[in-house]
Parts: structure tokens; C-alpha cells; sequence
């Protein structure tokens, strides 16, 4: 495992990187959005109307993939992994960042559950295939909710809805999909998408969208239809409180840009190496 993850580093990666990148998204309840920066070892929380910088957490936070917050504001942490050494982090105002768990190469997606516990998903480098359950306040052994969700990814981009279940992509079987953490039940919601099927966002009415390579597609009935597209391809996506707009990252781009719904008009939020 030591060996592996010294090639990590050295450059092997996907749907995350060593390397600068612009990767995990979310929106607290106040509509503000949190960006990881991966290879700054930097979180920045930004106005997404102008890209202000409200905020940066940086102290103990390593290569950053995804982050998560809570969406009824009962917590005001930031929660993130991080892809190359496993680590699952949190950190909450000004004060040291507390890792949570170590899941080992490959700790990717993030999301908290109805039920409070951070769910957490092996997914890149062709490692893991299990979702994990831990505490999001204090250090605990995470336990196997779903083994053997997917092929070198268990979900990866993925959020609860407010039907109760866990939606997800799977870009290693280029398939949308959702589940419920009993560790049996999965539907596919749309496949023969791309190996770069990173991430799943819901608008407030549930419908679902997900990123397929160089474009963002919109899934109902089974079938992945395009959204947008996109310059080049995408690393995460989340839309606003309002749903009014969806914000995409893009990778090694270094951007992150907001679509309006209903025009399909882009606009830029940030751009460039963080400042």
C-alpha cells in the first residue's frame, strides 16, 4: 500500500490529482460555495454571485477531492477526503481540522445522511468498491454499509435526495445509479454514459443530472439526455439553494462555472490558481 501510494503522488490519478485542480463542490444553507482545491491543499468558500472569497481552510487539509456541508445548517464543518491518503477530515471554524477516519488510497465521495452519519465512497485509481458509514463529529471505525457497490468505484459525486435514497455515478460502468444503504438494493437510473461520468446533482423538484465527460446530461426514463455542454470535461457539479443555477468545477481548468436553468447561459465564478 506504501508503494502504491508513492506513485499516487507521483502523478496517477483520476477523477482527482496530486496535481492543481478544482474538484469537489457543495453549498452550505446561506448559498455560499465551497470549492476543493486539489493539489493546494486549500478549501475556499466563495459568494458565488461575484466569487469573493469569504473564507479559506487550509490547516490540515491534504489534496482535497470532495468536500460536504450541511445542508440544514444543524453543523457548520466542512467535511473532505482526500483521494491520495485516504484521510476523511473535518474542520469547523478556526480551530484544528479532525481526522475523522482513514479509508486508505482512493477515499473519495462524500455525503451526509438523513440520518446524521457521513457516508463515504472508495472510488478512483481503480480502488475500492464499498460506501462506508462514520461519525461526522468524532473519530469512530468506519463500518461497510454497501460492499461491492460497483468495479473499482463504489459511487462517486453523490448526494441523498429527499426520496431517501443515495444517488451516485459510476464511472468505471459509465452508469448513473441509486441506492439504499441496506447493502442490497440498486437501480440504474441511465447507463452508457462515459468513463468520465464523475458526479450527480438533483435540482429541487428531484430531477437528475449528472456529468458526462464534456457535457452535463439530464436523466429521466432511463435515458441521459445532453443539458449543456461543456469546454472541456467536468469534475462535479451542485446546484444553487435556489436551483435557479447549477455550478460545475472542471478539473485541471482550474475554473468553476454557474449555468443559468433556464437560458442555459454560463457565466464564470472563479478561474485560475487560488490567490
Amino acid at each position: 500500500m506504501k508503494v502504491l501510494r508513492m506513485l499516487i503522488v507521483l502523478g496517477l490519478s483520476a477523477c482527482g490529482s496530486s496535481t492543481a485542480n478544482v474538484n469537489g463542490l457543495a453549498v452550505t444553507r446561506e448559498g455560499q460555495l465551497v470549492i476543493a482545491y486539489g493539489g493546494f491543499n486549500l478549501i475556499r468558500v466563495v459568494d458565488p454571485a461575484t466569487g469573493a472569497r469569504v473564507r479559506d481552510v487550509t490547516t490540515g487539509v491534504r489534496v482535497p477531492d470532495d468536500v460536504e456541508v450541511d445542508p440544514a445548517g444543524l453543523d457548520d464543518a466542512i467535511w473532505w477526503t482526500s483521494l491520495l491518503s485516504g484521510e476523511v477530515g473535518r474542520s469547523s471554524g478556526d480551530g484544528p481540522a479532525v481526522i475523522l477516519a482513514d479509508l486508505g488510497t482512493g477515499a473519495n465521495a462524500l455525503a451526509l445522511s438523513p440520518e446524521r452519519e457521513l457516508i463515504v465512497g472508495r472510488c478512483g485509481l481503480g480502488i475500492g468498491n464499498d460506501l462506508f458509514a462514520l461519525s461526522p463529529t468524532s473519530v469512530s471505525e468506519p463500518r461497510t454499509v454497501f460492499a461491492d457497490v460497483g468495479t473499482g468505484c463504489s459511487l462517486n459525486g453523490m448526494l441523498f435526495g429527499a426520496d431517501g435514497w443515495l444517488y451516485g455515478a459510476q464511472p468505471t460502468m459509465g452508469r448513473v445509479v441509486r441506492v439504499q444503504l441496506d447493502g442490497r438494493t440498486l437501480e440504474v437510473l441511465a447507463d452508457g454514459l462515459g468513463p468520465e461520468s464523475y458526479a450527480v446533482a438533483l435540482d429541487p423538484r428531484g430531477a437528475v443530472f449528472a456529468l458526462d465527460g464534456a457535457r452535463v446530461v439530464s436523466i429521466a426514463g432511463g435515458k441521459a439526455e445532453t443539458f449543456v455542454e461543456l469546454p472541456v470535461r467536468g469534475d462535479n457539479l451542485v446546484f444553487s439553494r435556489d436551483g435557479r443555477e447549477l455550478y460545475v468545477s472542471m478539473g485541471p481548468d482550474l475554473r468553476v462555472f454557474a449555468f443559468d436553468v433556464e437560458t442555459k447561459a454560463r457565466r464564470t465564478i472563479v478561474s485560475g490558481n487560488p490567490e
